[in-house]
């Protein structure tokens, strides 16, 4: 059990190195604030505490603040409260607490530099036409096959699977204004799989 953590830590850290063929400050701090967003939502799962609430706030504004992929923080906590309680007021209300904040803080951060534009515009056709876009698709489908393959059990596979679907909107925002041969786009929904696959989200008692 021990080689197998220090094996995952070893393959997270050669990717996060593999995908960084250009030195992008933001995107490993981003890395640290999903994490720790993660083992927070995970105490807030095992017990719906009000603490635990306000700090996943607190690490989501500050996370937003840093990259707007913080977004799939809000996707992880809803995959996770959604396969503990389904379709309650435990998993609606939280989300939308979180929800909320981020919209906030993002159209808060949009005000401040006032631009509401992307860098690149619309690449959504090029990202499905140019071969190295198609070979970062691949790169993304290869990633997410091998989370699955390591999930431990079936709930940990529904897991990544509730997770990517959660994560939908973050995923069309990388296809229509993104460049997918950045493969760095994609590591922070390979570091919360790989966290997933070997998570067990506590029963209901």
């Amino acid at each position: 059990m021990n080689s197998e953590k220090v094996l995952l830590i070893a393959i997270g850290i050669f990717v996060i190195t593999l995908s960084q063929f250009v030195i992008v400050p933001y995107d490993v701090s981003s890395y640290f604030f999903i994490l720790l967003f993660f083992l927070f939502a995970m105490k807030y799962v095992e017990r719906n505490s009000p603490i635990n609430l306000i700090i996943l706030c607190a690490i989501l504004i500050i996370s937003t603040i840093n990259r707007e992929s913080s977004a799939l923080s809000i996707a992880l906590i809803a995959s996770l409260l959604f396969s503990k309680f389904g379709l309650k007021k435990q998993f609606i209300l939280p989300v939308a607490i979180l929800g909320t904040i981020f919209v906030v803080t993002y159209l808060g951060m949009r005000l401040m530099n006032e631009s509401f534009t992307t860098n690149d515009g619309n690449l959504f056709v090029q990202n499905f036409t140019q071969p190295k876009n198609i070979l970062g698709l691949l790169f993304w489908i290869l990633f997410f096959a091998f989370t699955l393959i390591l999930a431990k059990d079936r709930k940990a596979l529904n897991h990544i699977l509730l997770f990517h679907l959660f994560s939908i909107p973050y995923i069309v925002m990388c296809f229509y204004t993104g460049i997918l041969y950045e493969i760095r786009l994609y590591i922070p929904l390979f570091l919360t799989s790989i966290f997933l696959s070997k998570t067990e989200v506590p029963k209901i008692h």
